[in-house]
């Protein structure tokens, strides 16, 4: 097999099992400050054992997180030599910033939650709490910045094979950044919070602790529900974005073969990408062109076009149906998330929420639901800027190391193992502190 194939399969697997870990511990640092929180106001020790039992779970996605992360960094300089080389500049500080200042300030203070909470204030317990939730988040503004430079590259000029940056500020202030920092914050919150509450839900199958985890259960659902519906109008602005800097993308997720004004947003679609054409779609009429440009009227530039534009050729494009449904897949559950946070609300203080045992499983099998949401929203990120790893500039086939295709199968097969072996460790742990409940 192409070992370009190869690398291409053993970033995107390691960034899939990266990505649990962040998504739920950056989740878990909002709910566990909010208990600390409620501690440090209301003296009751309920919320500050709420809030350990959290940080004990946080600590060990932490743990296997940086684990996992390692590896992702590594990989620049093994299968990714010539985009280090010619990039390294550009996105060096910011990853440099990422490790040296929101890892060591998030890693600081949760060791000091860990091992010296007992000598340590009320007030001091809190601000630790907060400088985690607060490191957690700095840490994927760095690593979000690099991305969406990757996406949307500013502030640089091409020197012989070169990459040099010209200005790191408009990096930082990239006009899409904030907007995708906070629609990839947002799923984390949902995920984290997706977590807890699934957790609540079990302890109640089990009838253990109901009180405390119903106060888990309360707090857990409100980031969640707010996460969600907050979601909708951010996701809503980073697809406006794609159609502004790369309507190539903007076509793939959609499906979009020929230029069309009043361009309709497919539903569901048969796409034949060999022969360039839908088989069969069902659509509703100039809506994609509204929600890409506010305006009915609007054109969308269809795949045909776009690629006579950038000079590709049919080959280079990627799996369109794997963009297309993975779009949707993510919409799907970015909905569904939304219903399940509010009939959490109207169940819970409607006092039927006990009851209802069919509803619990749900939450309960919803846990990973987050996470696979996040996963296709990746591949609509990664896979749907295809062929460039950086937009426009350098392609994906130009950035490989020179590596042979046993070389990067034996890494490739040996990173799975290992991150299989790490999964089950978090697993396998966090189960048995469920299990041991709030003390």
């Amino acid at each position: 097999m192409d070992p370009l194939i190869l690398s291409r399969w053993q970033f995107g697997i390691t960034a899939a099992f990266h990505f649990i870990f962040p998504s739920f511990t950056i989740g878990l640092s909002l709910i566990i400050f909010i208990f600390f929180l409620l501690y440090y106001f209301k003296k009751e020790n309920v919320y500050i054992e709420i809030g350990n039992f959290l940080l004990k779970i946080f600590a060990v996605g932490f743990a296997v997180g940086v684990a996992t992360g390692l590896v992702m960094s590594f990989q620049f300089g093994t299968n990714w030599a010539i985009l280090s080389s010619k990039a390294g500049g550009i996105f060096g500080g910011p990853l440099a910033i990422e490790a040296m200042f929101a890892f060591f300030l998030e890693s600081t203070f949760l060791a000091l939650l860990l091992f010296g909470q007992k000598r340590i204030s009320d007030f001091v317990k809190v601000l630790s709490a907060f400088f985690v939730m607060i490191g957690t988040m700095i840490s994927a503004f760095w690593i979000l910045t690099v991305l969406n430079w990757m996406q949307i590259p500013v502030g640089y000029r091409i020197e012989g094979d070169k990459i040099v940056l010209t200005d790191f500020v408009s990096i930082i202030f990239n006009t899409p950044n904030f907007i995708r920092f906070f629609h990839t914050t947002l799923a984390c919150f949902i995920a984290g919070s997706g977590l807890a509450m699934g957790i609540s839900a079990y302890k109640f199958l089990k009838d253990i602790q109901k009180e405390k985890f119903s106060k888990l259960f309360k707090v857990s659902m409100i980031v969640f529900l707010i996460s969600s519906i907050v979601q909708i109008p951010f996701g809503t602005l980073s697809g406006e974005y794609v159609a502004e800097h790369q309507p190539l993308k903007l076509a793939i997720m959609e499906s979009k073969w020929d230029s069309s004004k009043f361009a309709s947003e497919p539903i569901i679609s048969l796409i034949d990408q060999e022969n360039m054409t839908n088989v069969f779609e069902i659509g509703i009429p100039g809506l994609l062109s509204f929600l890409a440009y506010r305006d009915f009227e609007a054109e969308v530039m269809g795949i045909k076009d776009l690629i006579n534009k950038y000079g590709l050729s049919k080959s280079e494009l990627p799996s369109v149906p794997l963009v297309f449904w993975s779009f949707r897949g993510m919409v799907f559950l970015g909905f569904l998330f939304v219903v399940v946070g509010i009939l959490s609300v109207v169940f819970y203080y409607t006092n039927k929420l006990f009851d209802y045992k069919w509803f619990l499983r749900l939450i309960i099998f919803l846990i990973p639901m987050p996470i696979i949401a996040n996963w296709l929203g990746w591949i609509v990120t990664e896979v749907g800027r295809q062929p460039w790893v950086i937009y426009g500039i350098l392609k994906t086939s130009k950035a490989v190391s020179n590596l042979g295709t046993s070389e990067v199968a034996f890494t490739l097969f040996s990173f799975v193992g290992i991150y299989l072996l790490l999964t089950v460790l978090f697993l396998v742990v966090t189960v048995k502190l469920v299990k041991k409940g709030i003390s």
